[in-house]
């Protein structure tokens, strides 16, 4: 039986050469039994046949709207599709994954329940588990216990108000290739005072298979570190979170710091004291316990050794260790 509600939820999709898998998740989809949505596909410079499947699926129901652009990367085609929605809600699916036809209903019934600003469901993962959490509602004050429940940082399973997302220009970091959806959920974490979570798995979520490496960049990288360090220094300046929560969040900048780092030892001596100069090191040492040991560690011993064991490498077997690490050195 399908469920018809006022409150239309915009469904957005970035899609980038899926031409074998963009059909079926459209259909599951306009298959929900929420019926009252708006399905916006970005198309984000597909060179393969996406366009032209998307465009023929879009002539069968006018809930569909489809939007061709240049490629810009994930994170400008969602921010596409967040400026071109209209519903009281919005949530994100990916081209590859796959929804239950009760996933909207569950979770626009749990975040209308409680008038809250976000709703998180758990998923399958393919071939991971995935996540399972509890019905429960967290009110302004007990939101730091959702904040020690982790992997919550992703991009999918959630429900946000649009208003909020609009209103205060919450958007998804472009030119950050990791970690782009944990920054979009903590920009859009400062606004919210509710937070509730869905028991019902409904989403089906596919990790990559095969050799699929991350090439580390560091103009890349540099991007993702500013983009996460303001994101959380913005949300603790918002609200008082526990001392482990902080820790926590101060975490997930070193995280992407430590990508930065790899990715400068990819270059030569004389280009590393360069690149290095360009890390703001008065906001990340405070996060960091033993800042100076780790500050020297990096800018000298780190970077000596490094150059052994590249120079051992490169006469063993003829490559650049940068090779080995996924370093993207252009």
């Amino acid at each position: 039986m399908r469920c018809f509600n006022k409150s239309i939820i915009s469904v957005v999709i970035p899609v980038y050469n899926a031409e074998m898998v963009i059909e079926r998740i459209v259909r599951q989809v306009l298959a929900q039994t929420y019926a009252n949505l708006e399905l916006i596909i970005v198309d984000d410079g597909s060179r393969d046949k996406t366009g032209a499947v998307i465009d023929r699926l879009a002539l069968e129901d006018k809930r569909m709207r489809v939007f061709h652009t240049p490629n810009g990367g994930v994170s400008k085609a969602r921010n596409k599709g967040i400026k071109e929605a209209k519903g009281k809600y919005i949530t994100f699916v990916d081209a590859d994954d796959e929804i239950t036809p009760d996933y909207l209903v569950h979770m626009i019934s749990a975040i209308e329940r409680y008038s809250c600003e976000l709703v998180i469901s758990g998923y399958w993962g393919i071939p991971d588990k995935g996540i399972c959490l509890d019905d429960k509602y967290y009110d302004e004050i007990h939101l730091n216990e959702l904040m020690l429940i982790r992997n919550l940082g992703i991009t999918f399973c959630k429900v946000y108000l649009t208003e909020i997302i609009q209103k205060y220009c919450v958007e998804f970091p472009v030119g950050m290739k990791l970690s782009e959806d944990a920054v979009f959920y903590y920009r859009y974490l400062r606004y919210v005072n509710g937070v509730v979570t869905v028991s019902n798995r409904d989403y089906f979520y596919y990790l990559p298979i095969g050799d699929s490496k991350y090439s580390l960049s560091f103009q890349n990288e540099l991007c993702g570190l500013k983009a996460m360090q303001d994101a959380i220094i913005s949300l603790l300046q918002e609200r008082t979170f526990s001392s482990q929560v902080v820790e926590r969040l101060h975490q997930r900048v070193l995280i992407i710091l430590w990508r930065v780092v790899v990715s400068i030892l990819a270059h030569d001596r004389a280009q590393r004291a360069k690149l290095y100069t360009q890390i703001d090191w008065s906001i990340l040492l405070p996060m960091m316990k033993m800042n100076v040991v780790f500050k020297t560690l990096i800018r000298w011993k780190l970077f000596g050794a490094f150059d052994l064991l590249r120079g051992i490498w490169q006469r063993v077997t003829g490559k650049d260790l940068s090779l080995l690490l996924g370093v993207d050195i252009q």
